[in-house]
């Protein structure tokens, strides 16, 4: 069970008021040597990959977290439909997820100069945007991504 992984440092809030969001590895890799040190080293940073758009501008900025296409022919695009929402961890890998409300907490498992292509279950989502924050177990706010455009229910529920 998700809530039995995410320490409690994490809820705001009564635990019976959270989704539990499962993580689902696309990719998992080392970021290249030559980025992950010196003055090119990148903070650990979140990005949602939610369009077209967004999904070919990642892969041209950092081709070394996308799996060849030969393993990933479905893959080629965002799985938008699908029930998902993928997202990119640079710098740490992320592990569980709960949700409530307007934000989302992931909780991080390695921190390095590693990369995580990864999916959330979109289907919970009854907000239409969504902050995503990256805590370490801890409890301290590792990366964020904030106002996703996620598309649930206009108005949402309560």
């Amino acid at each position: 069970m998700v809530h039995d992984r995410i320490p409690r440092v994490l809820y705001e809030h009564p635990i019976v008021e959270y989704i539990p969001l499962s993580v689902t590895d696309i990719a998992l890799g080392d970021i290249p040597s030559e980025l992950a040190s010196g003055a090119r080293r990148r903070r650990p940073s979140l990005l949602p990959l939610v369009d077209e758009a967004s999904w070919r501008q990642a892969r041209e900025d950092f081709a070394f977290a996308f799996p060849p296409l030969s393993s990933l022919p479905a893959l080629t695009s965002p799985p938008t439909g699908r029930g998902s929402l993928v997202l990119l961890a640079l710098g740490f890998r992320v592990t569980a997820g709960i949700y409530r409300g307007r934000k989302a907490s992931l909780l991080v498992g390695a921190i390095g100069p590693v990369c995580h292509l990864f999916t959330v279950p979109a289907k919970y989502f009854y907000k239409p945007d969504i902050d995503f924050v990256a805590y370490t177990e801890h409890g301290a706010c590792l990366a964020e991504a904030k106002a996703v455009a996620v598309g649930g229910s206009p108005g949402g529920a309560p």
